[in-house]
């Protein structure tokens, strides 16, 4: 490592000062001080963390904060890097080619800088830099004033015999390791030695092997040969049991297809025999349905001969009202009579009552005939009941072909129909005997 340049701001007596140094022998010369010592502290204080005195010490007096740039030309890469601290927190590594800071804090900047320095981890800075870099004024030789104890542990310290006594002992098991692969080494030589020695016999060995390896290669071929055929014969033999099993597979298949036909062909048989049933019973049904339609045309009938059973009993009522009227005139008429007969009123005046009479008389007649028809009537609805029983016991009949004719998977157009002409016959029964129950009503 060369130190090129040393800044220093607010320490000790220097206010702001730069030291630059070239490649060689530099000597700092001075009056007492002058400053000469505070380089090297400054230096020891960044790049050894080495400082005899505490930093307000170090630091100018009057000033708040003082700073040390230490730059560098490393051996490792042979580049440029500053090293910054301040008598605050301050402490870091910079590049000065990349401008960028590669450590900051005391720890990383401790390893970057041993790195540079080319100093081994464990190494006491503060011993180093006191007795080989830094070495304080007057003190040169006073390491080797010492007693030799001291002496002898300032200088392994400094030396780093310990660390090398440790390589040293490392290496005995290099060593071993050395000893154990000769012995090894010489025991194979010894062995191949021993081999040499039957070199002839080991020749004849290996042609009679050589001999017995071509007839074996001659047999083996053969063996290959004969395994290839049989190989051959397998494959077929495994193609044939293959078909054999997707034979019998399909066999199985076969056989449970055939089951399933059989047990489809018997349910389509019975369908069969039961649409045949029920095609029988809906023919069965057919002469039913026509004695229906004619109970339905007799439905209608009956609901004419309703409305004019209605008719009828209106007119009746109209008769009856006018025979009421009719009575009420003929007493009137009478106690006229009566009163012409006792006062023997003139001759025209009774011919007048005679003619009036007489319209009366017709008047009734015509009642008379309005009675019979009402009576008529009532014969005709006495009929009427006794149809309407007919016919209900020709829907209930027809409700037990029906549910028969429901039973018929291919009759069910047909059972449709039936269900509808059922409804309607039921719907008109109803209002016969709606109509029905009105006429006896009325008649009574």
């Amino acid at each position: 490592m060369h130190v090129t340049r040393v800044e220093l701001e607010n320490i000790k007596s220097y206010e702001h000062a730069v030291f630059t140094f070239a490649r060689g022998t530099t000597a700092i010369t001075g009056e007492n001080g002058a400053g000469k010592t505070t380089i090297l502290e400054a230096i020891a204080w960044a790049l050894f963390d080495t400082l005899e005195y505490s930093k307000d010490d170090f630091l100018r007096r009057g000033a708040k904060r003082g700073s040390v740039r230490v730059t560098f030309e490393s051996d490792l890469d042979e580049r440029l890097y500053t090293v910054y601290r301040d008598t605050a927190q301050g402490y870091y590594v910079f590049d000065n080619g990349l401008n960028i800071r590669l450590a900051e804090k005391k720890t990383d900047v401790g390893a970057t800088l041993r790195l540079h320095l080319g100093i081994e981890p464990g190494t006491d800075l503060k011993a180093l830099f006191r007795s080989a870099i830094g070495v304080p004024q007057g003190s040169f030789t006073a390491e080797f004033l010492l007693a030799p104890n001291a002496r002898k542990a300032a200088f392994d310290r400094l030396l780093k015999v310990e660390e090398y006594r440790d390589g040293a002992e490392r290496l005995l098991d290099t060593v071993h390791l050395i000893r154990e692969r000769t012995a090894e080494v010489r025991e194979r030589i010894a062995g191949a030695e021993g081999q040499l020695a039957r070199y002839d016999e080991l020749i004849a060995e290996h042609e009679r092997i050589a001999a017995r390896a071509r007839e074996l290669a001659t047999a083996l071929e053969e063996l290959e040969r004969e395994i290839a055929g049989r190989v051959e014969t397998v494959a077929q033999m495994d193609k044939a049991e293959l078909r054999v099993s997707e034979t019998r597979s399909l066999a199985d298949r076969l056989e449970v297809e055939r089951d399933a036909v059989s047990r489809r062909l018997s349910d389509l048989r019975a369908e069969r025999d039961a649409a045949a049933a029920a095609l029988e019973r809906l023919r069965a049904a057919e002469t039913d349905h026509l004695t229906h339609l004619k109970a339905l045309e007799q439905l209608r009938n009956l609901e004419t001969e309703r409305a004019s059973r209605d008719k009828l009993r209106s007119e009746d009522e109209s008769v009856a009202r006018l025979m009421v009227e009719a009575k009420g005139h003929v007493r009137r008429l009478e106690e006229a009579l009566i009163r012409a007969v006792e006062a023997g009123a003139s001759v025209t005046a009774l011919a007048a009552d005679v003619n009036a009479q007489e319209e009366l008389e017709r008047e009734r007649e015509r009642l008379r005939d309005l009675r019979a028809e009402a009576l008529s009537a009532r014969a005709r609805l006495t009929r009427l009941d006794a149809e309407l029983k007919e016919l209900r016991a020709l829907h209930v009949q027809t409700k037990e072909r029906t549910r028969e004719a429901e039973k018929g998977r291919d009759a069910e157009v047909r059972l449709a129909a039936l269900e509808s002409e059922r409804l309607h016959v039921e719907t008109t029964l109803s209002q016969a005997e709606r109509a029905a129950t009105s006429l006896k009503h009325l008649s009574s």
